[in-house]
């Protein structure tokens, strides 16, 4: 494959788009992923939220994530009006791939952004 076997997988897909209420107004956001490949193994997820104002998306926040193990994106929802973003645990990590837990952090809508509320949950995985 002359090195260059990953550089078909190279770029941005889109991952998901989900609606949940996530800013706590009873109106429901757009979470949107897209999962970035760079051509070789290391790969990252980019999350926007959008709310919708006067039929327009109006863009409130965006992230991105870390490589797999290393705080990679397992899941983003809504659930009772906050936004909960669940990112792999690299001090659960069995190597660059994997992690056998994850940190689940819940945010809530104030002052204009996002800011983190609770505290963080460590959950390891089932293994099969």
């Amino acid at each position: 494959m002359d090195g260059h076997e990953y550089t078909q997988w190279e770029g941005f897909t889109l991952q998901s788009v989900e609606f949940a209420n996530v800013t706590g107004d009873g109106q429901e956001e757009a979470i949107i992923v897209l999962h970035y490949r760079t051509g070789g193994t290391q790969q990252t997820d980019y999350v926007y939220i959008y709310s919708f104002a006067a039929g327009k998306p109006k863009l409130l926040a965006y992230f991105h994530s870390g490589d797999r193990a290393y705080s990679g994106l397992r899941k983003v929802y809504g659930e009772n009006g906050k936004l909960v973003v669940e990112l792999f645990d690299p001090e659960k990590r069995t190597g660059d791939c994997c992690s056998s837990g994850f940190v689940r952090t819940r945010y809530k809508w104030q002052n204009g952004r996002f800011e983190a509320f609770g505290a963080r949950e460590y959950v390891a995985l089932q293994e099969p």
